[in-house]
């Protein structure tokens, strides 16, 4: 039982023959993106980007980040709704 706490839960299950899956880091404030830094957009808000659009940060400001998500658009993001996306 003592060893089963020490384990980490990998929710993804592994095939042989095929790649790790590339992970995600999601971004909880301002110092740990910086200006033309490549960024995941996360949320799921009506009228918003889609989940997943890739883009680049345009400027960061104290809550949020603007970022151009190019054909979307440029958008006011809240870091929460940032991740930064893991080299494969």
């Amino acid at each position: 039982m003592h060893g089963s706490l020490t384990k980490r839960r990998n929710p993804q299950l592994r095939m042989s023959g095929m790649p790790a899956p590339a992970g995600l880091r999601t971004v909880p404030n301002g110092r740990d993106v910086a200006q033309g830094q490549k960024v995941m957009y996360l949320g799921k808000v009506t009228g918003g980007p889609q989940y997943g659009a890739r883009g680049t940060v345009v400027q960061t400001l104290r809550n949020n980040a603007l970022v151009d998500l190019g054909i979307a658009g440029t958008w006011r993001v809240p870091y929460h709704f940032l991740a930064l996306p893991e080299a494969a």
